[in-house]
């Protein structure tokens, strides 16, 4: 009888601790699925944040890095390309269709100062912070303003952390807190087991 508890405990285990593989489509769905915690949107006011995190599989998916990848060995070597780094997109929405960044602005050199803070200091009011720990801004090591016309005038910028031992083993939150925004400080939480249980892309 405990022999059999055992095996039934073991089976449990392994089941909890493997992970679902999906193909490239279906990973891509499920991480910008909402529901699935990787992705977060938050609307305050008129203005909405729009925050993805990008797992490597992710980013190999959408670039098409993995077309014509045929072994496991080349697969691992694209992805210890992205390891190093955390990677994130995150997007401003007005609500009513204005843009978000230069919305306030009522005169062309207003609006042109705005245009030259969101593309090259924005990166230094967006940060991540470690939770249960001494309060250090991780500030982006990459960074890029998507200068693209969009439908609903969404700004898109391009961010990525340096990928400690730290922010591996702890709860993470990304930090904006900008004053050209009228949100004020917006906080998103990404719990540490969500980058360890996701679903493994498969080829």
């Amino acid at each position: 009888m405990k022999n059999i508890l055992l095996v039934i405990a073991c089976l449990l285990l392994f089941n909890s601790c493997s992970h679902k593989e999906l193909n490239p489509t279906d990973y891509i769905h499920w991480v910008e699925d909402e529901s699935n915690g990787l992705h977060k949107v938050e609307e305050v006011g008129d203005l909405i944040y729009d925050v993805q995190y990008k797992p490597t599989d992710y980013i190999l998916c959408k670039t098409g890095e993995i077309d014509g990848v045929v072994s496991d060995g080349l697969l691992d070597s694209l992805r210890a390309q992205y390891d190093s780094l955390l990677y994130f997109t995150v997007t401003l929405k007005n609500s009513t269709g204005k843009d978000p960044i230069s919305q306030n602005s009522n005169s062309k050199e207003i609006e042109e100062a705005a245009i030259y803070y969101f593309q090259y200091n924005f990166q230094k009011d967006i940060y991540i912070e470690v939770v249960d720990t001494v309060k250090i801004k991780h500030t982006p090591v990459l960074f890029h303003f998507e200068r693209m016309y969009t439908v609903n005038n969404a700004k898109v910028f391009l961010i990525a952390f340096d990928n400690t031992i730290e922010m591996k083993e702890k709860d993470l939150q990304l930090i904006i807190h900008s004053n050209y925004l009228t949100s004020g400080l917006v906080k998103f939480y990404f719990d540490k087991d969500l980058f360890v249980q996701q679903p493994r892309m498969k080829l």
